[in-house]
């Protein structure tokens, strides 16, 4: 109650992950399934936790980890208004990291390339 939503999804062949924060609002049952409707081909197995049976969670887990270390050691507070941000910050932070430094780097130059945010637009 009162909390928003965060979801997340990894591709066990790519072994990216994709994270967002949830449309419907705080607490929203059907969020993680619309989620997962979105990005998911036709015909994919989905594992989730709570149909662990043979399913393996630990890569996910280990991406919630790090968000949270980050929250807790560097952030201190997220507003719900950019939780998109950060969650998606995190979701490429995972997706790179076994990158060495100088392609992480590279990769963030790269990103930038285009696109620009003022202040104005950010706390509109």
């Amino acid at each position: 109650m009162g909390k928003a939503v965060a979801v997340d999804a990894r591709d066990r062949k790519t072994n990216r992950a994709r994270a967002a924060r949830a449309s419907g609002g705080a607490g929203a049952a059907s969020a993680p399934q619309g989620f997962v409707r979105a990005r998911a081909e036709a015909g994919a197995t989905i594992d989730t936790d709570d149909a662990r049976g043979m399913a393996r969670t630990n890569g996910m887990e280990s991406f919630w980890f790090m968000l949270k270390r980050g929250y807790i050691g560097t952030h201190h507070w997220w507003s719900v208004k950019h939780l998109d941000r950060y969650v998606t910050e995190f979701a490429d932070r995972h997706n790179v990291r076994a990158a060495d430094t100088i392609d992480q780097m590279r990769a963030v130059a790269e990103g930038m390339i285009g696109r620009r945010m003022t202040y104005a637009e950010l706390i509109r």
